[in-house]
């Protein structure tokens, strides 16, 4: 995702952190080692680097860049901090550690993990939510675990999402799929949620909001947006309009809506209005589609977002835990 980089050195050649990403007013720091040293000399090896390197933070900005974008971070703007060291060898673990063996007030939570969780992770399509689960699943969890025990955790939190999906997907009767630009038949979910993962991960798009997203919430989102294109599916609209839908249950503040019209063309001169209607009712993202004959089309339009968002409330509920 686009929001993870990796930072430059500063000017005395200290390396701030070996990863960090950044959603909104959070910002989630890596630090990584791999060695035969004992697990807790790997520990303090990573937490010793962090307490330097974010005590350093409040004093110079932290600047780099990925492929898509620049990054220039002042301790300022940053609300909350989850510290994750990662550590590979033969005594990997994985545990939760008290949030101030770091000394910072802006840290919610510290643990380590393991290389293998951080890939698996990765692997699966999670992302800073994802990390939140296991940052309060860890709080539970005293002592340290196996690698392999947080990547079932893992792999059972997203077998239930996807049941949820599949659950879901039974709930709908579709008469007739939709034809992709590829030309392959799809349901409307199918297209929907598709193009939602797609968003989360495009570079160019609204990826900050989508990260605020757990995989529990894509699904309904998804099921959402398909019920609502299912209804006016057969309802003919002319090049006077577009129809619109809201939810909001994406978490504290996420106002999410929908906003359908027979052709791309539509949505394109209706941007602006589009965008005064996400003002006018506090949304924060509109999901636009085109029904362009037999073709699903979806763009996005981005409007303020919350001041508390849901990263930060799993990082609240986090630093009240540990």
């Amino acid at each position: 995702m686009s929001e993870l980089f990796h930072p430059n050195q500063w000017s005395d050649g200290k390396e701030p952190a070996d990863m960090l990403l950044r959603v909104g007013r959070v910002l989630i720091w890596f630090q990584m080692y791999r060695g035969r040293e004992s697990f807790e000399g790997a520990v303090e090896h990573n937490l010793a680097q962090a307490r330097d390197r974010i005590s350093e933070w409040h004093r110079r900005s932290i600047k780099g860049a990925n492929d898509h974008r620049l990054f220039d971070i002042a301790y300022g703007d940053i609300e909350d901090l989850l510290v994750v060291s990662v550590v590979d060898g033969p005594h990997a673990a994985c545990a939760t550690h008290p949030r101030d063996i770091i000394a910072e007030p802006k840290v919610a939570g510290v643990i380590t993990i393991t290389g293998e969780v951080l890939g698996h992770l990765a692997a699966l399509g999670g992302g800073p939510r994802e990390l939140a689960f296991m940052a309060n699943f860890l709080i539970d969890c005293p002592g340290t675990l196996p690698g392999a025990a947080l990547v079932s955790a893992l792999d059972g939190r997203r077998s239930l999402a996807d049941l949820n999906y599949n659950l879901i997907i039974d709930g709908l009767d579709e008469p007739k799929p939709w034809t992709l630009s590829t030309g392959r038949k799809v349901s409307t979910y199918e297209f929907v949620r598709r193009s939602m993962i797609g968003m989360r991960l495009d570079p160019e798009g609204p990826t900050d909001t989508f990260s605020e997203l757990d995989w529990f919430d894509m699904g309904y989102l998804a099921h959402w947006a398909t019920v609502f294109t299912f209804k006016i599916r057969s309802v003919k609209l002319g090049a006077e309009g577009v129809r619109y839908a809201k939810v909001n249950r994406m978490g504290p503040g996420l106002m999410f809506s929908v906003a359908i019209a027979a052709h791309t063309g539509i949505l394109l001169e209706n941007q602006p209005a589009i965008l005064e209607e996400l003002q006018k009712n506090a949304v924060n993202f509109s999901y636009m589609i085109a029904l362009d004959g037999g073709t699903l089309i979806s763009m996005a339009a981005l409007g303020s977002l919350p001041a508390i968002r849901p990263l930060q409330a799993d990082l609240q509920k986090l630093r009240a835990l540990s």
